[in-house]
């Protein structure tokens, strides 16, 4: 019986649990990849002398895989070095149009990039509606609402991240009372004004976006309705063109109004020439792989995902508009009528690279080529 993994640890913890961490970690991918564990250590060794790469960012690349070659291995990254290299590709100034949603979307719009229908900014100072109404209480915002009934409506925390503080709604008028049921499966319809209350209360010191719920096409629905499910692209910027390093798709699980990862959803590496899914997986470093969503048993591996050159180049037409930056994680979702940008990320997860079979620091060189296809897991 193959043992299980144990939990992951901190960067910042005591030296001692890492140490233990990386020993019963070593024994565990011995058993799953057919090398042995003396073997994963003293590369582990070899590789902190000459390039200063720790156990836990070894383990974090998984440079193990037998795919990849000691020169492939010797141009990972350092956590230190990954972050100096976001900071040359992005400089840090510039953050703050990738990293506030209401300032992200209001410069694509601009720009004339599809995104989701813009509807207002809720904030206790600075709030204001799509015609200039004033949005900075929660009532207002329930009077806003009741005017715009019905409709889809989605709430993004203009600071957060994975998915946190996320919320939609449906909204209507049932005989004169504004509703709104949660856009979560099973969710019954409470008075406009209660849900607002409850779960948007706590955010209105941070401010949220609100943007009307975009339809995704139906292909990617049957996966998982209950989620928007997005393709995740890493996209950097060279000299001549602007080249697509990575795409995975990230798949919501029953009942999830969220498809991250890091909240229990799944993941599909895209082929990048022909734009089919991958085996579905989740992000951990040995993960079960599907063929099927395991709650809705519809088939992912091999489907074709529609709108994918359009969405492709999408992500190289929205990375040329955000100013000083040459690097992005983006999240795109495939409506109806065609692919739109959810949001960017300046500053993406550096664990997604092991989706992308190849060294983190060739990922992030903009002009170096590398193979279009990705290797499915």
């Amino acid at each position: 019986m193959t043992r299980p993994l144990p939990e992951p640890v901190s960067y910042k913890a005591n030296p001692l649990r890492k140490l233990r961490y990386v020993w019963e970690l070593t024994g565990c991918v011995g058993e799953r990849s057919g090398a042995s564990r003396s073997q994963i250590v003293l590369d582990m060794v070899r590789l902190y002398f000459r390039r200063g790469l720790g156990p836990l960012a070894y383990i974090e690349q998984a440079l193990w895989r037998p795919q990849l070659n000691d020169g492939d291995k010797l141009r990972a990254l350092t956590c230190r070095e990954y972050e100096l290299r976001i900071a040359q590709l992005n400089p840090p100034g510039f953050h703050c149009v990738s990293g506030h949603k209401a300032i992200e979307a209001a410069l694509l719009r601009q720009a004339g990039i599809p995104v989701p229908d813009y509807l207002g900014y809720l904030h206790e100072r600075e709030g204001v509606g799509f015609a200039g109404e004033r949005l900075t209480t929660l009532e207002q915002l329930t009077s806003y609402l009741q005017g715009l009934a019905p409709l889809k409506v989605c709430f993004k925390l203009s600071l957060g991240q994975q998915g946190k503080g996320f919320a939609a709604a449906e909204v209507q008028v049932v005989d004169g009372v504004p509703m709104a049921r949660d856009l979560s499966p099973g969710a019954l319809a409470v008075p406009l004004a209660e849900f607002v209350r409850e779960r948007l209360a706590d955010g209105l010191g941070e401010g949220y976006l609100l943007q009307r719920y975009l339809e995704q096409h139906p292909v990617l629905a049957r996966f998982n309705p209950a989620s928007v499910n997005t393709l995740r692209i890493w996209v950097i910027q060279g000299e001549a063109e602007v080249r697509i390093r990575g795409a995975v798709l990230r798949i919501g699980r029953a009942g999830s109004l969220t498809d991250n990862t890091s909240g229990g959803g799944l993941r599909s590496v895209v082929d990048l020439n022909s734009g089919r899914l991958g085996p579905a997986g989740y992000a951990s470093l040995f993960s079960e792989e599907f063929t099927h969503h395991p709650d809705s048993s519809v088939l992912i591996e091999g489907v074709q995902l529609p709108y994918w050159q359009e969405g492709v180049e999408l992500a190289r037409e929205t990375l040329r508009v955000l100013p000083r930056l040459t690097f992005t994680g983006m999240d795109i979702a495939i409506g109806e009528q065609g692919p739109v940008v959810i949001e960017t990320n300046e500053h993406p997860h550096r664990i997604s690279a092991r989706n992308f079979d190849a060294p983190l620091s060739d990922l992030l060189d903009p002009e170096r080529e590398l193979p279009d296809a990705q290797n499915f897991r």
